[in-house]
């Protein structure tokens, strides 16, 4: 819609105090819905008289007419408001998904197990006519037909573990002549090979692992369980996922971020001196450059794999174990079940990042971790 928003700005004309308004831009009138071409090619299978069962089913979701600008169409800065936004670009999901269940009953006692798995990802379809300035701005920032949830960032070669081998390094690390480089500081891999490191050395590192992105695993499993004998019934649920990473950054990984302490990680595992008023003392190696005050902007911290963390994980999701009384003991006071149960969820993970909760891997770690949650209870029917 065209129009003015009212209250934006303010100011004294002629001595009066003046209210501003300040106009909406150029009405959006070219922008419709997205459309979505969805395939969905499956099958469901059973064997054994139904005590095998599966299904698998491969997806593709293809969107048109995602929103964005163009640039190829100039208006002068004087106007105050940029282009609206048009139906321009796309993007496809595609995977797969399946699922196969075992159950039977032997005797008393019944039982079934199950698994699944899903595989998807993102990709950047065709976009609004892409410009590139040369092969590497090409390779480096395209989104035509590529996956869109890459991580891209520098390639660590280990760490310094002497002055000495600091200054024999032919490789210029910090674009200082390696000048501000300490023993424990991490080394780059120089892949272009023109002895600095610097943005042409960035590579493809990992999966999406900035907050702003979906952060959903690409590879997703579970695993379920459940047994039932004489009134005792027993369930377990596991989930996990892979292929995808972490980011530690900010709290995690700056020295002393923002004025406030360090992790106990970072502080008992780094390179530090053995008398912290003696400058000439022993260094005690760590898995962690030296913590220096102000220092977050050092080649240390850069995007590279020395941060960047590939996860996996299995949670055990949900577990439950109840018992139903016989009804002889209960219908004579008109009941008709009684269960008595006890249930926990997320009581325990396994993963690769200990400390760190592969559910909400917040970059700074700054969340609460998926809470674990315990019930007992008393299930009656009349």
């Amino acid at each position: 819609m065209t129009g003015y928003t009212y209250g934006e700005g303010s100011g004294v004309i002629d001595g009066e105090y003046v209210i501003g308004t300040q106009p909406r831009g150029l009405p959006v009138t070219s922008l419709s819905w997205i459309k979505a071409q969805i395939l969905d090619i499956g099958f469901d299978a059973s064997f054994f008289n139904n005590r095998l069962t599966g299904t698998f089913d491969f997806f593709r979701r293809k969107r048109t007419g995602l929103p964005a600008s163009r640039y190829d169409v100039l208006i002068p800065s004087e106007v105050g408001f940029s282009l609206p936004q048009e139906n321009l670009n796309s993007d496809v999901h595609m995977g797969y998904d399946m699922m196969v269940r075992w159950s039977d009953q032997i005797k008393e006692v019944g039982y079934s197990i199950g698994a699944n798995i899903t595989y998807a990802r993102r990709f950047a379809w065709e976009q609004y006519k892409p410009r590139y300035s040369n092969s590497w701005d090409e390779y480096r920032n395209t989104r035509w037909h590529r996956f869109s949830d890459v991580y891209w960032g520098y390639v660590s070669d280990g760490q310094f573990q002497s002055w000495e081998e600091i200054a024999g390094y032919p490789i210029d690390i910090d674009g200082k002549g390696n000048a501000t480089l300490r023993p424990g500081d991490i080394k780059y891999k120089d892949l272009n090979g023109d002895g600095i490191i610097d943005g042409y050395d960035q590579r493809p590192i990992g999966y999406s692992a900035s907050e702003d992105d979906d952060l959903t695993p690409v590879l997703n499993f579970g695993l379920n369980l459940a047994v039932s004998w004489k009134g005792f019934d027993l369930a377990i649920d596991l989930a996990g996922g892979a292929m995808s990473s972490f980011f530690q950054e900010w709290e995690l990984r700056n020295p002393f971020h923002d004025g406030g302490n360090n992790p106990q990680f970072l502080m008992s595992d780094t390179w530090r001196l053995a008398d912290i008023w003696d400058a000439n003392s022993e260094l005690i190696p760590g898995k962690y450059p030296t913590l220096i005050e102000g220092n977050s902007s050092h080649s240390n911290y850069w995007a590279s794999d020395f941060w960047l963390h590939k996860v996996n994980y299995v949670k055990l999701r949900n577990l439950e174990f109840g018992y139903t009384l016989p009804k002889r003991w209960v219908e004579k006071a008109q009941i008709s079940d009684v269960r008595i149960y006890l249930a926990g969820q997320n009581l325990f993970t396994i993963t690769n990042i200990p400390g760190v909760d592969p559910e909400g891997l917040k970059t700074s770690g700054l969340s609460y971790p998926t809470t674990r949650v315990i019930n007992i209870g008393l299930n009656i029917k009349f």
